[in-house]
């Protein structure tokens, strides 16, 4: 149900607490400025509102709040006790346990401290999961700490129950049925007044909803801490209570399910604009209104009634105030300043010079901010926010020039819409850079940073590229310079100076290689002469070793042609033929008289074959007999010609091994040579390299 003014909202809460559930939760919505805050403020100075309560509490400050036990032990301090006796034994007791627990666990186990205190802040995200309450009931020896951590939402609600039920019902006396007892008297009647609950967390949230589960579904004997031992241990601790909530947030519900519990929205608008000029014309004589909301003209319109000074803009600037009261104070200037856009990216809120900010905590600031808003491009504001923000903007950033602002930031929508945050962020970096060197830009300027090096490997088309230098395109760099200049205008000459010492460390460095490499040059062209001279005198040793050669060659055949008349020449065929002529020669013996007789008509004449027979094997085998004999009359002659080779021969192989390995050698100093040569033609070809590095490296 939606209301446009306070009276009617007011009147609705009354009608609304005076229902007789039990549990009843009010959600009051609202935008900014619409009079949520000042008609709870004036409900509860209804005095006769107020009395029909035996305690009420009253919170809109949570961030105060570090631990759930903070809640428990300040949940009423700032309520109209009307019982003076009201005490908080065991939230004080409990509360103290706590602070010693983790003061011991702090002593003996930091590690696991550090871990308890991060899941017990309520500011922290971090949960009691099992790995946590493993090592909680592994080191914790004592039950009640252990207890106290592993039960941590259950015993901060049980205290203050606990409390509560001590100071109305004497449940420590002896009762013989508390039922009974119950029956004379009333439940307590709790108001509780939670305001400004967008910025509860998640944790408190959890908290409230255990709360009620308690109060709608817990009976005495399921308490942790107490042992409730009477008849009457199935009675509800709802029973003991009746409980009214408002709860009232910008955009925020409490939307809580169970016995007894009755849940009801209201909104809050703004006033139409007639009753604004009606109402409120001579409040404000003259104000330029322009730019805030029509509807939070009423609020604005009490305090602009107190001011005395600059009342021409004091309703905008009070206006900004409550908007941002939910934004912490180091980043109110920079929501302010995002006015400017219509739609943002940090990318643009960082060129707001004094605060640099990460996506991740810019997401944790707006998450409980209502008027900022993820679109298409980035970030928006909503209208109304957006028309109060910026005319707070013109007065205090009245020197920027706004346009410039802007065309730079319709440029980057244009060409980096596409670029995540940290590759801008490095790609504006490397705008700096007129050429660079990437292995050295990236270890000295990057630490060597990964995502540089995905950048360009990914990002082919923003950079020119030869070899290893990187210049980054035109079109991108004077953008970004544009930007830079903006952005860093306070530590860009620091940036400047930085880039430009970088430089000197690479131009002694590239010196320092080009010396080096001079060096080398000087020292491998003395190498060089040295293998030559040596194969050189290899060269001399091998034509040395050559000539000997040739004259052993020469002695060797001068012996060989001693030893023919001492060699019997007699092939395999040449004895074949032998052995036939003798084989024939005994046959025609044999058979003398047959050819004879054949040859001659006369067998008588066989002597003559005979005769002519043996003269034929004189003439086959007389040369071989001489030769036998003149072997066997110069047998040292032969001996010595026969020794006088083989000396000759191993003489000539030794030489012969001696001129290969010379040989090989030979080759190997002019492989050798040819490596150190070239080695050396590309040492100058770097030498080269590097004089024209050193001509391109610069800075924009």
């Amino acid at each position: 149900m939606k209301y446009n003014n306070k009276r009617d909202m007011i009147n609705q809460i009354k009608s609304f607490i005076s229902e007789r559930d039990k549990f009843k939760i009010l959600n009051i919505n609202g935008e900014f400025l619409t009079g949520k805050t000042a008609a709870i403020q004036e409900l509860i100075t209804d005095i006769d509102f107020i009395n029909q309560y035996n305690v009420y509490s009253y919170v809109n400050d949570w961030e105060k709040y570090n631990y759930l036990f903070d809640i428990t032990s300040d949940f009423f301090e700032n309520s109209n006790l009307q019982h003076p006796e009201f005490t908080f034994d065991e939230s004080k007791y409990f509360v103290k346990s706590f602070f010693d627990t983790l003061g011991t666990l702090n002593i003996s186990n930091k590690e696991l401290f550090n871990e308890v205190n991060e899941y017990l802040l309520i500011e922290n995200i971090k949960q009691l999961d099992d790995a946590l309450c493993d090592k909680i009931k592994k080191n914790v020896k004592n039950d009640l700490k252990k207890n106290l951590l592993l039960n941590y939402f259950e015993i901060s609600i049980e205290c203050l129950i606990a409390d509560l039920l001590n100071n109305f019902f004497p449940l420590n006396n002896q009762i013989e049925s508390l039922s009974d007892y119950l029956l004379s008297r009333e439940p307590i009647k709790i108001l509780l007044i939670f305001d400004d609950a967008q910025s509860v967390s998640p944790k408190i949230e959890k908290w409230f909803k255990l709360f009620f589960s308690y109060m709608t579904s817990k009976h005495l004997g399921d308490l942790l801490l107490y042992d409730y031992k009477g008849k009457d241990t199935q009675i509800k601790l709802g029973e003991f209570f009746t409980i009214d909530l408002l709860y009232i947030s910008r955009n925020k519900s409490l939307d809580l399910i169970g016995n007894d519990i009755k849940t009801e929205q209201l909104v809050l608008g703004y006033n139409t604009e007639n009753e604004v000029t009606e109402s409120y014309s001579e409040l404000l004589p003259n104000v330029d209104v322009l730019g805030v909301p029509i509807l939070g003209i009423p609020t604005l319109a009490d305090f602009y009634s107190q001011i005395e000074e600059e009342k021409n803009n004091s309703t905008s600037v009070y206006a900004t105030n409550h908007l941002l009261k939910y934004v912490p104070a180091e980043y109110q200037r920079l929501i302010i300043f995002s006015s400017l856009f219509d739609e943002f990216t940090l990318k643009e809120l960082n060129l707001l010079e004094e605060i640099e900010l990460s996506e991740l905590d810019y997401n944790k600031l707006i998450s409980d901010i209502d008027f900022i808003y993820k679109s298409e491009y980035g970030y928006k504001l909503n209208d109304k926010a957006k028309s109060l923000l910026f005319a707070v903007y013109q007065l205090i950033y009245e020197d920027i020039d706004s346009m410039q602002l802007i065309k730079i930031s319709n440029s980057l929508k244009t060409i980096f819409q596409s670029f995540t945050y940290t590759e801008f962020e490095l790609i504006r970096e490397l705008a700096y850079f007129k050429n660079f060197d990437k292995s050295f830009v990236l270890e000295n300027y990057f630490n060597n940073d990964k995502n540089v090096s995905q950048l360009l490997e990914n990002r082919t088309d923003l950079f020119e590229k030869e070899k290893s230098f990187y210049s980054l395109k035109t079109e991108y760099s004077s953008l970004l310079m544009e930007y830079n200049t903006i952005r860093d205008s306070k530590i860009q000459n620091e940036k400047i100076n930085n880039i430009e010492n970088i430089q000197l460390k690479y131009k002694a460095e590239i010196e320092k290689r080009n010396k080096v490499l001079q060096e080398d040059v000087i020292n491998v062209g003395n190498e060089i002469k040295e293998f030559r001279k040596d194969k050189e005198q290899m060269e001399i040793d091998s034509d040395s070793l050559g000539k000997s050669s040739i004259s052993l060659r020469n002695e060797i055949n001068e012996i060989d042609n001693n030893l023919k008349p001492f060699i019997h020449q007699n092939s395999k065929q040449k004895s074949t033929i032998n052995f036939i002529a003798l084989i024939i020669s005994v046959a025609i013996i044999f058979n003398s008289d047959r050819i004879a007789e054949f040859l001659f008509g006369d067998s008588s004449e066989f002597n003559f074959v005979i005769l002519i027979t043996f003269v034929f094997l004189l003439v086959l085998y007389g040369n071989g007999l001489l030769r036998y004999f003149r072997v066997k009359f110069k047998s040292e002659e032969l001996h010595a010609l026969k020794q006088s080779k083989s000396n000759k021969e191993k003489e000539y192989e030794k030489l012969a091994g001696e001129l290969e390995i010379l040989n090989a050698d030979i080759r190997a100093k002019e492989s050798k040579i040819e490596d150190l040569n070239k080695h050396i033609e590309r040492m100058n070809m770097q030498i080269f390299e590097n004089k024209q590095k050193l001509e391109k490296s610069s800075i924009n």
